[in-house]
């Protein structure tokens, strides 16, 4: 599934592209001209579920360098306390990226970002 990410309307900064996965989540950010540019890779699954017994922590999705396999930011999905997780529907989330980033696919992360939140955290458990 591929997604076209725009900033403003009308203004095409990329695409993110969802890839097969067996236990944990891959994207692939691709820039306005389909060249690959990021790898998204989450952690298992299981891992991605928020127990509220408050056994679990921050969950972190890493982004990596399509060219250099190296990791440069991250999703991460900040574990607030077993309170706050099983009672609001309020979230601490993070996102990190190389400050020297062009503005488009800075604008591209943050918007694939929102819709990786939706698909993987924006879920109806307990009293959310």
């Amino acid at each position: 599934m591929d997604i076209v990410l725009e900033a403003p309307v009308g203004n095409k900064v990329g695409f993110l592209r969802q890839r097969k996965f067996c236990c944990s989540p891959r994207f692939e950010l691709l820039d306005a001209h389909d060249r690959p540019i990021f790898d998204i890779q989450g952690p298992c699954c299981c891992k991605m579920i928020q127990c509220p017994c408050g056994c679990t922590g921050d969950v972190d999705l890493d982004i990596i360098d399509s060219k250099s396999k190296e990791k440069v930011g991250a999703y991460t999905k900040q574990w607030s306390g077993v309170v706050k997780e099983w009672f609001t529907k309020a979230d601490n989330f993070s996102v990190q990226f190389p400050m020297d980033l062009d503005v488009n696919l800075k604008a591209a992360l943050i918007a694939g970002f929102f819709l990786i939140e939706v698909m993987f955290f924006d879920y109806n458990g307990g009293g959310n």
